[in-house]
C-alpha cells in the first residue's frame, strides 16, 4: 500500500484531528505497519508518523509512548498474519512436508504480487536494526530465533515421518532454511515471476533432501 493511500485511509479512520480518543488504534497500527514495511524504521521519524497517520502528536505519545513501541506493536501485527503464525497450532498428524512445501509456495505467491514488492518486514527490519539499534535489535534477534526454532521443529517432524533424510546438524539445517527464505525476498525484487521463484525453491528443497514426490505434488 503506497504511503499516500495509508495516510488517506488512516485520516478517514481517525475522524477529527485533535481528539485523543477519536482514532481507531487498530487502523493506526496497521497503517504504521505498512509505513515501516515500505520505508523502514529510521526513515519514519515520529513527526513523519504523526503526519502520515493523521493523529496529533500528543495523541501519538499518549497511545504508544514512543516510535519504538509503535514499531513493536506493528511488527507483532505483521508476524500474526504470516503463514508461519499458524504452524504453532497444527492439528495432530499434519504432514510436516506439506507444511514446509506450502510455506515455500505461499512465499512465492506473495512475493510475485504488487504487495510483495516491499519484500518482508522481518527481513527488512533484521537488516536495518540488528547490530545498530539495541532495543529493537533485540526484538529482531528474538524474532530470528523463533523462526529458526520453528524451522527446526518442522525439520524434526519431516525426519520423523520419513519425508526428509536426517541432516547432520538440525540447527544448522534450520538456519539454512531461514536464510534461504530471507534471500528469496531479495531475489524477488528482480525476479517477479511466481513460477520462476518456485523453480528456485524446488531446487533448494531437492538439494535439502525433501521427498521429491511431495515437491512434485505442490
Amino acid at each position: 500500500m503506497p504511503a499516500s493511500k495509508a495516510r488517506s485511509r488512516r485520516r478517514e479512520a481517525s475522524g477529527k484531528r485533535g481528539r485523543p480518543s477519536s482514532f481507531d488504534r487498530a487502523a493506526v497500527v496497521e497503517a504504521a505497519m505498512h509505513l515501516f514495511w515500505e520505508r523502514g524504521f529510521h526513515a519514519n521519524s515520529s513527526g513523519d508518523l504523526v503526519d502520515a497517520l493523521g493523529i496529533q502528536r500528543s495523541s501519538f505519545y499518549n497511545a504508544f509512548q514512543s516510535r519504538e513501541a509503535l514499531f513493536r506493536e506493528a511488527f507483532a501485527l505483521y508476524t500474526s498474519r504470516q503463514y508461519e503464525a499458524g504452524l504453532s497450532n497444527l492439528p495432530a498428524g499434519t504432514p510436516m512436508v506439506t507444511v514446509l512445501v506450502g510455506l515455500f509456495r505461499e512465499k512465492c505467491r506473495f512475493l510475485a504480487t504488487d504487495a510483495g514488492v516491499h519484500g518482508c518486514l522481518f527481513v527488512n527490519s533484521l537488516a536495518e536494526l540488528s547490530g545498530s539499534d539495541h532495543a529493537l535489535g533485540e526484538v529482531m534477534t528474538e524474532a530470528l530465533r523463533q523462526r529458526v526454532a520453528l524451522a527446526a521443529r518442522v525439520i524434526r517432524g519431516m525426519v520423523s515421518e520419513g519425508s526428509l533424510r536426517a541432516p547432520p546438524d538440525t540447527g544448522a539445517c534450520a538456519q539454512s532454511l531461514v536464510a534461504f527464505l530471507s534471500g528469496l525476498t531479495l531475489l524477488a525484487r528482480v525476479n517477479r515471476s511466481e513460477r520462476g521463484l518456485w523453480e528456485v525453491c524446488r531446487a533448494f528443497l531437492s538439494n535439502l533432501g525433501v521427498d521429491t514426490a511431495a515437491i512434485a505434488a505442490a
